[in-house]
């Protein structure tokens, strides 16, 4: 009887997980979260600093990769630590961002910000963040709650463009996220996702991007962490090709460790990154190690990005799925963060 419970708990898990990821395209809609007053949110302002860790400063960096993508200038840091860059000042705009609202690195930063009089706006589903907010009278944008952090990243992402329209530092672009609920495609990458899942099986994973792609490939690592429960690596291509690379001096038979490679390939890459995608998987074949290429062409930067981070969570879903593990738990997380209390 005990093992049937546990058996049916797990397939509830998979299931609501699947409901999840099904339902990523509806985090664009311009109506999911609130925002308060922005009235003190007056530039113009000298860089913008995101603190927050994991999930909640994973957006950070898609929103600097999507602005790098768009050849946009900008001067944006995400900041993953208790204090501040050496930089900061009142002329920076912080942006604090916690999914729950009761992070420590992030509850940091808040208050060191609120410390030397900078601009501030936070970014939570509740908790402290959202409460000191109110006491403080600083902007707040309240997502919806009741998700993993990691599985909030159109939420999130679409708050800060909504921060950064408002604060004057980007035009209007509400109409191009309203639209992702339509143009992305969860159900064609959870086929793709299911279909690799199977090839990796007990290996390690490596994913590798060109140099702009990189957060696309370390949101898919990230993935792999936390819903599978297993080590996954990326890197990107050129650097790794000057270090790296050299792990792979000695054939996959003779390694104590098994590896699976996906490489994200985009037809938009360097002309000489293309070739360092080919060179490379001539010398992968020649050392027997197993690897998937898959072609990253979208439509738009903001398809491409939020597509293939859906393929992460499918990827990753159905390795755990495979592995019978709860995607949905991150006990040992949970677990250290009291050890630290």
């Amino acid at each position: 009887m005990e093992i049937r419970a546990k058996k049916t708990k797990l397939s509830e898990k998979f299931n609501k997980f699947q409901s999840i990821i099904k339902s990523f395209p509806g985090q664009f809609s311009q109506n999911v979260f609130k925002l308060s007053d922005f009235e003190n949110l007056k530039g113009p302002f000298s860089s913008v600093i995101i603190c927050g860790v994991g999930g909640s400063a994973a957006s950070g960096d898609i929103l600097k990769g999507w602005f790098n993508l768009e050849k946009r200038n900008h001067n944006i840091r995400v900041w993953r630590n208790y204090d501040l860059p050496n930089f900061a000042d009142k002329t920076s705009l912080f942006v604090c961002l916690s999914y729950s609202g009761n992070t420590e690195e992030t509850l940091s930063s808040f208050e060191m910000a609120r410390a030397i009089g900078a601009p501030i706006v936070c970014v939570s589903s509740g908790g402290k963040l959202e409460v000191l907010s109110k006491t403080c009278h600083i902007p707040h944008v309240k997502i919806p709650g009741g998700l993993p952090p990691r599985n909030s990243a159109g939420y999130l992402f679409n708050s800060l463009v909504k921060i950064l329209t408002q604060a004057k530092m980007l035009p209007d672009i509400s109409l191009k996220i309203q639209k992702l609920q339509k143009d992305l495609r969860p159900m064609l990458y959870e086929k793709l996702a299911k279909k690799i899942s199977k090839k990796i099986s007990h290996a390690v994973p490596l994913i590798y991007s060109s140099t702009e792609n990189k957060f696309i490939a370390h949101e898919i690592k990230t993935r792999l962490n936390e819903n599978s429960k297993i080590h996954a690596f990326y890197n990107y291509l050129p650097e790794l090709n000057h270090n790296e690379m050299v792990g792979f001096t000695f054939p996959q038979s003779h390694q104590d460790v098994k590896f699976f490679l996906i490489l994200l390939e985009d037809p938009s890459d360097h002309p000489r990154i293309k070739m360092r995608f080919a060179v490379m998987k001539k010398l992968l074949k020649s050392k027997k190690y197993a690897f998937e290429s898959l072609k990253v062409n979208e439509d738009s930067n903001l398809e491409k990005i939020f597509n293939w981070i859906n393929f992460g969570d499918w990827l990753s879903f159905y390795i755990a799925k495979n592995k019978n593990i709860d995607p949905l738990s991150v006990d040992l997380i949970e677990g250290f963060k009291k050890q630290l209390r």
